[in-house]
């Protein structure tokens, strides 16, 4: 049991006076025209002794003996500023720190003096005290210099038991390895390196560990200690020969001097600084004592936002056969609650226009994002539309001009970490694997960490999701961590212990936005799409608005006549906004400022359900099918061109002289050569139709009589010849003579 502090027991210092420094039992005073440092132990009462004759023991020196000052003068040069008090450093080790056989020690130790010391001020003075301990020392036969041992830890401490405790911190001492004649430690055998250090093998040591092992390039310890046999332990072959000799084996420190050198005077942390560099050495080795949401005061009060490459291959919507490779997905998270705030998967590369697609999700509600998936949920599933104080990105998409808009426009603190310092957002970090692992037992197509290796299946042949399906997947799996998933490690506090809120992110955004200060700032919808939408052009044509090749309406665009007006005074261009997320909806500007939704036409509805990517993989689609057939146009093309000049060329060949023909014409006989031509034609279509088994209709006064046969094209023409050649005329444009005419008179 300690002793009762006499002081403490009396309340007071001696004669204190308001003004006036006090000397206290315990303090700690250092006298600055000396040097010395005393702790007070006894200080008289002033109705006992009028002298003010207190005791003190030097600290600063190791004499365990007290000394006798005046009080008043003490507190004099305290007033003066000659002496002044200090603070308590004495360290004493808690009982937590000592192990059973420790504080049998103590006990021990404290059992000599326990009531010794108690008879003050007898104890403090020279004869009446080396009485004292005589009497212990012939009762126990402990020697006086381990009983003025024990008093003076004792009264250096501040009168506490533990400091009696065994202080095996001091014991020993560092060995000078020059002292040393021979070899220590186990014997080594024939062959082996090792010798008698000396300074000059620690030099070597430590300049290899310099040059070598700390040097950023990643040798290991063994390589550094043959590198420096290699360059420290040989000599010359012989005079003029450059190629050097190594040392004798009993020349050469072994592996495990050099080793055990390194371990006494390396320094771990110096080493990996070194090593690693400081950009992994803050990642990986340095001290995590805090966490990235302390310090914060609510849900929205800080954001964290990260993309990363899926794990999954996915596949074209419209051709499943065809992989597309694999989604960027984009988080956006509530530092405080841990919530998904927002989410983003598309299959363009990270940019900044990507991350502003996730961060106009986290400001918006979900209902009609979800519905756009097919996934039916309410407002309070997942309620999220709040703009956040800060956010936290990494030094890359967000670190470019462009955010100065939202900055701007929106009110929002962009913070940029370090590049490579995924660990000061580390809220978000785990959240990509963790989704990503939810789904990889049931989805083929997911990416291992032996992806390339040979003999490892190629994944990419496992693909089956598109990215619709991928994103409504991650959907349910969002959801579920927001609603569901239980933060093992999350601190909660006690007023959450209080009313029973468990760490679930949806239960903690709630309970925030009621109790905490969190900044429930929301801004009109119009501000988000101005700053957070694709900025585009398009063309106001009579079909509609024109964009990525699809035609949009709206209200105003019909009170306005925008169609009529294009068709008389030609085409217009205006400036939207869109989201490539969904081509259903595009965004142009009133009178007002307002932006205005324009739908799609219906002539374009059933591209409602895609993306910009899915649009643009459709697009893609056609370009490619025209391409291919166009090799077989070409060709087709061709062969009809030729067809058409072989029937014209064959009835030049068969024209006859176009004179004579002419003459025929003008016989008036056209409308019979048409009705016989007619009749002609009529007939051989008959004979076609009984060629193919074809029943002819019944015709009323045009069909033949059964005793009449329809005459084929041969046989009229063989009658217009005959008709042709007793007019005269012999081959079709070819006038025949007379016979008698042909003759020479």
């Amino acid at each position: 049991m300690e002793p009762v502090d006499i002081y403490e027991k009396n309340g007071n210092s001696v004669n204190e006076s308001p003004g006036i420094p006090h000397v206290r039992i315990k303090s700690i005073i250092q006298d600055n025209t000396t040097g010395m440092i005393y702790r007070v132990l006894y200080l008289p009462c002033e109705a006992e002794d009028t002298s003010q004759c207190g005791y003190w023991i030097q600290i600063s020196t190791p004499q365990n003996i007290p000394k006798s000052f005046d009080v008043n003068h003490v507190r004099e040069m305290l007033a003066i500023g000659t002496m002044e008090v200090l603070a308590d450093t004495a360290v004493v080790p808690d009982d937590s720190d000592l192990s059973e056989k420790d504080k049998l020690r103590r006990d021990k130790n404290w059992a000599l003096i326990q009531h010794i010391i108690r008879q003050e001020p007898d104890i403090y003075i020279r004869d009446s005290r080396s009485e004292l301990l005589r009497t212990v020392e012939s009762a126990s036969g402990v020697p006086l210099s381990s009983l003025y041992s024990y008093i003076g830890k004792y009264w250096r401490s501040g009168f506490k038991i533990n400091a009696l405790s065994p202080n095996y911190k001091n014991c020993g001492g560092a060995r000078k390895a020059a002292s040393l004649d021979k070899n220590v430690g186990r014997h080594k055998r024939a062959g082996e390196n090792g010798k008698i250090l000396d300074e000059t093998d620690y030099a070597h040591f430590e300049h290899a560990i310099n040059k070598y092992y700390q040097n950023g390039k990643g040798m290991t310890l063994t390589q550094a200690y043959k590198e420096m046999l290699a360059r420290d332990y040989v000599h010359p072959r012989y005079a003029g020969d450059p190629l050097p000799v190594t040392m004798d084996a009993d020349e050469k420190p072994s592996f495990w001097q050099f080793y055990y050198w390194h371990r006494r005077h390396g320094d771990s942390v110096e080493d990996a600084l070194s090593r690693e560099g400081e950009r992994k050495y803050k990642l990986n080795y340095r001290a995590i004592t805090g966490t990235t949401d302390m310090d914060l005061f609510g849900p929205g009060d800080s954001y964290q936002i990260d993309a990363t490459i899926g794990d999954f291959y996915l596949v074209m919507k419209s051709d499943r056969s065809k992989v597309v490779g694999r989604p960027v997905i984009v988080f956006i998270k509530d530092a405080w609650s841990r919530m998904i705030t927002g989410m983003h998967i598309t299959l363009e590369n990270s940019s900044c226009q990507v991350w502003k697609d996730a961060l106009l999700n986290a400001v918006t509600e979900k209902v009609d994002f979800c519905s756009t998936y097919g996934v039916t949920i309410t407002k309070e599933e997942w309620p999220c539309d709040i703009l956040p104080v800060s956010i936290t990105t990494d030094n890359g998409e967000f670190a470019v001009h462009e955010i100065d808009d939202i900055v701007r426009s929106l009110g929002i603190t962009v913070e940029n970490c370090p590049p490579y310092r995924g660990d000061l957002k580390g809220i978000i970090e785990r959240t990509f694997k963790s989704c990503q692992l939810t789904l990889k037992p049931y989805i083929p197509g997911y990416v291992e960490k032996d992806a390339g290796q040979r003999g490892v299946p190629d994944y990419r042949k496992n693909a089956c999701l598109d990215l619709e399906t991928f994103t409504m997947l991650m959907i349910r799996v969002v959801l579920y961590y927001n609603n569901a998933h239980y933060l093992e490690d999350y601190p909660r506090t006690d007023d959450m212990r209080k009313e029973k809120i468990p760490a679930i992110p949806l239960r903690l955004w709630n309970y925030g936005i009621a109790h905490r200060t969190g900044a429930q700032k929301k801004l009109p919808v119009q501000n988000y799409l101005d700053a957070l939408m694709q900025k585009g052009e398009a063309t106001v044509t009579e079909k509609g608005i024109r964009f990525q090749g699809l035609y949009y309406t709206c209200s105003i665009a019909v009170q306005e006549k925008w169609y009529e007006k294009s068709r008389i005074e030609g085409h217009s261009i205006i400036p939207i906004r869109y989201n490539s997320s969904s081509v259903k909806w595009i965004y142009v500007k009133g009178h007002d400022g307002q932006f205005i939704p324009c739908t799609l036409t219906e002539a374009n509805s059933r591209y409602e359900s895609y993306t910009e990517d899915d649009l643009k993989s459709a697009h893609e689609d056609d370009l490619n099918m025209k391409a291919s057939c166009r090799q077989n146009e070409d060709q087709e093309y061709s062969d009809m061109v030729h067809m058409i000049e072989a029937s014209v060329k064959r009835c030049i060949n068969e024209k006859k002289n176009a004179e004579n023909v002419a003459k025929v014409l003008d016989s008036k006989s056209i409308r019979q050569n048409r009705n016989a031509e007619k009749a002609n034609l009529s007939g051989e279509t008959d004979a076609r139709q009984q060629q193919a088994g074809m029943d002819t209709p019944a015709q009323e006064n045009t069909s033949p009589s059964n005793d009449e046969k329809p005459r084929s094209y041969a046989t009229v023409s063989d009658e217009i010849d005959q008709i042709m050649a007793e007019l005269g005329f012999g081959n079709i444009g070819q006038k025949t003579e007379p016979q008698d005419q042909q003759q020479a008179p």
